[in-house]
């Protein structure tokens, strides 16, 4: 199943949540489900399925409005436009800015209890893995982010072997999966291939882009 979080307006910040329960079979069925409540993505992983979540505007967000995704596309351009740099060259500097954004001003969670509800599920034996588009190199901090707001995703991944590049630019660790901007659905099927005989998924992700 996917949920597309359908996102609320909460101090300046439109929250939108999607989510998707979908089988990892030969002939893929998939379910999208928009919400505005996290709890209701979790309270759709039935026993035996694996929840995957989005980091960026699904479980966190920057403690201040630069770092958002509309920051980053705005930065983005201006840097196209006023300095006339390359669209390559325009996304090292904004990634440059978003890290330092993201390490030094923090994080803080989009929804208050999203770190209970998820512990609490947790205890109770539920899968859960993170999958972020961040740069693969970017392990250590998406950890210690999360780790930040009181999330840890080690024990509840159905994966328990050391850091592993399993595709060029992917990269997992401690319960995180890194695509470096690539697609996730590729990243779901190739670490699946390799890592679990899982075929049940609920995953949640703020873009719609993501969850189809």
């Amino acid at each position: 199943m996917r949920f597309r979080c359908v996102r609320q307006k909460c101090a300046f910040f439109i929250s939108l949540y999607l989510f998707s329960i979908f089988f990892i079979t030969s002939n893929v069925f998939a379910e999208i489900r928009e919400t505005t409540r996290f709890s209701e993505v979790l309270e759709a992983v039935q026993p035996g399925a694996i929840f995957i979540t989005d980091v960026d505007g699904t479980l966190i967000m920057p403690n201040y409005m630069i770092g958002t995704e509309p920051w980053f596309s705005r930065t983005m351009n201006d840097r196209i436009k006023k300095n006339k740099s390359s669209f390559n060259d325009a996304v090292q500097y904004t990634l440059g800015l978003w890290r330092k954004v993201l390490t030094l001003g923090g994080v803080r969670l989009l929804e208050a209890n999203v770190s209970k509800l998820i512990e609490e599920k947790q205890k109770l034996g539920m899968k859960i893995l993170v999958l972020s588009a961040a740069m693969d190199d970017f392990l250590e901090e998406r950890i210690n982010g999360l780790k930040s707001v009181g999330m840890n995703f080690e024990n509840s991944s159905p994966y328990k072997g050391p850091k592993i590049r399993f595709q060029k630019g992917m990269i997992y660790e401690k319960g995180i999966i890194l695509t470096t901007f690539q697609s996730k659905g590729l990243a779901l099927k190739k670490f699946f291939e390799k890592f679990s005989d899982e075929s049940k998924i609920v995953f949640v992700d703020d873009s719609l882009e993501n969850i189809k």
